[in-house]
Formats: C-alpha cells, sequence, structure tokens
C-alpha cells in the first residue's frame, strides 16, 4: 500500500494520551538534564574530536571551556562530521527518496501545525481538514525522572479501544526545536512503514545518529526532518548548489552550517548560545543539527531533490 491511501496524522485524538506505553529498552544512557549539571562521560581511548573542536571555534562556542564531561558527545559530533552521508548503507533508494519528497511536499510542509499540536490543542480543528483517519496519537509530556533526557521519544504500535494505532511519544522536556525533530523522525517511521510494509522495531530518538546512517528506516525517518527544515531552494541557495562535505579540503563548511541554523524552519530551530545549556548538552543538540543539514545536503547532491 502506498501513503497515497493512508493519513499520516491523527484526527481529534492526536495530542491527547493514548495510555502510558513505558519505554523499556528504547532509552539511551542517560545523559542528565541539559540545564543541569551533567554527569562525567569519558570518550574511548583513541577517539578523534579534532573535527568537532574545529567547529565549534568557528562557530564561537569556544572548546577550551568544555570539562571532561564532554568527551564522547564531541566524539560523536566528530564521527558524524566525518562520514560523507551520500556513501552510507542506509542511504535511501532514489525511488523511496523521491516518494519521500512528494509526501513531504504535500502532507507536511503545507501543515507546519503539526509541529504544534502538542502544545496547542485548539489547532486540532486545523488538522481534521487535513488527515481523515486516527491512525497515529502523539503522547506528549516532560520525562526527567529515571532516563530523563537521554530519551527524546520513539515509537510504537498499539490497539485503542480494539482498533490498531501508531503511537508517538515525545518528551517536551526537551528544547521545542528537538521536539519537532523528534515528531518528524517518528512520524517518519509510520510514512516507511505506510509505503514498504512493516520492518523492523526503529530506535528510540537520540540514540547516536552515526547509528542510523545504516540502516534505511532510521535515516529515511530522519530524512522526513531533513526535508521539512530545508526546502529544496533553501538548501540550494545554502550550498550553492554544491555538495557538502566536512573534511579539511571544505573550508567552508563551518560558514555553511552557521547560515544553515540560522535559516532552518524556525519550529525546528534550536538556540545554541543559550546560557543555561551544560556543553555536553549543547554539543549533542549542535550534532543533532549538523546531522539534518548534511543529511539534507546529501539528499540535493545524490537524488536531486
Amino acid at each position: 500500500m502506498t501513503a497515497d491511501n493512508r493519513t499520516l496524522v491523527a484526527d481529534s485524538e492526536i495530542c491527547g494520551a493514548a495510555g502510558a506505553v513505558r519505554p523499556g529498552s528504547l532509552i539511551s544512557p542517560d545523559l542528565g538534564h541539559p540545564c543541569a549539571a551533567a554527569p562525567a562521560q569519558q570518550a574511548a581511548p583513541g577517539r578523534d574530536t579534532s573535527l568537532a573542536l574545529r567547529l565549534l571555534d568557528e562557530l564561537e562556542f569556544p572548546s577550551k571551556r568544555l570539562g571532561d564531561e564532554a568527551d564522547a558527545p564531541l566524539a560523536d559530533l566528530n564521527a558524524v562530521l566525518a562520514v560523507d552521508y551520500r556513501a552510507v548503507r542506509g542511504f535511501p533508494r532514489v525511488e523511496l527518496a523521491h516518494e519521500l519528497r512528494r509526501i513531504v511536499d504535500n502532507y507536511i510542509m503545507p501543515y507546519a501545525q503539526i509541529w504544534r499540536c502538542w502544545q496547542d490543542r485548539q489547532r486540532l480543528e486545523l488538522l481534521r481538514r487535513v488527515f481523515n483517519w486516527g491512525d497515529v496519537l502523539v503522547n506528549a509530556e516532560p520525562h526527567i525522572e529515571g532516563a530523563g533526557l537521554s530519551l527524546w521519544g520513539f515509537s510504537t504500535e498499539t490497539k485503542v479501544q480494539g482498533r490498531r494505532k501508531f503511537l508517538i511519544f515525545v518528551n517536551t522536556a526537551h528544547d521545542c526545536g528537538a521536539v519537532a525533530a523528534t515528531i518528524g523522525h517518528e512520524l517518519g517511521h509510520y510514512i516507511y512503514k505506510a509505503i514498504l510494509g512493516n520492518r523492523a522495531d526503529p530506535a528510540a530518538t537520540g540514540s547516536m545518529f552515526t547509528e542510523h546512517l545504516g540502516d534505511e528506516q532510521e535515516l529515511f525517518s530522519d530524512a522526513v526532518v531533513a526535508m521539512s527544515a530545508y526546502s529544496h531552494p533553501a538548501i540550494r541557495e545554502i550550498t550553492g548548489g554544491g555538495s557538502v562535505t566536512c573534511d579539511s579540503a571544505n573550508k567552508k563548511f563551518p560558514e555553511q552550517s552557521r547560515t544553515a541554523f540560522a535559516t532552518i524552519d524556525p519550529h525546528y530551530r534550536i538556540d545554541l548560545s543559550r546560557g543555561d545549556l551544560t556543553a555536553p548538552w549543547r554539543i549533542r543538540y549542535l550534532t543533532l543539527m549538523v546531522h539534518f543539514f548534511k543529511l539534507r545536503c546529501a539528499l540535493l547532491d545524490s537524488v536531486g531533490i
């Protein structure tokens, strides 16, 4: 069944609680609150962080002020920077990428209220005009205890009043831009399954983004966010129509990143200069934004969308 025959977001229940589905194993190691002192995390010996440190310095987040607790997030950022997204195993097939663009252009971009529905229940009437079924439910609430901010969100299938539903849980204790990205990513899993049928259970949003690069479903779901965050004209203007790499040969990447972060769709924008962000969480949110920017560039460069 193609996505033409499926509704992508729910009816009047979309922002209501659909029963608590416990995260279970879909939780990353605890990273602490982004606005509080984070627990120390040591990077594995020999992890390269040179690209990450250079980007931080050029974005005016001085790396000399980072403590040891930033080592692991720095290594994750460096890994994302070092990868050529056009060559990763999980990069969407051409026909799948074009179908994604059609869905994003027709069913997501025109309806930006999707990303704010968890905040304003009065917007539900607008959603009803767009989507006809109640297949997708969003359970949005802050989650600080236990796993805390290490859980960004996840999706699962469940039954509500005898009808199968696709439940998205989002942790609203995160920055609003991160919450929007979580909703978009989990909605991507729903779209992927609508196109190709049920596949393996998705990983929790917020796991290391390098883990997504080898999994088509995960990277497809990230592409929903990337394409929603940057329109085709916007990404062409940022890159000048050329490819984006992050090796030492591309001196323009920090400048392009700065422009990308400033011009990203406002629903996904994260203020990385906030004084209350700890260094580890500033880096983790930066990794999120770099990941989506690089993926969007790769889609333009490799598929032309």
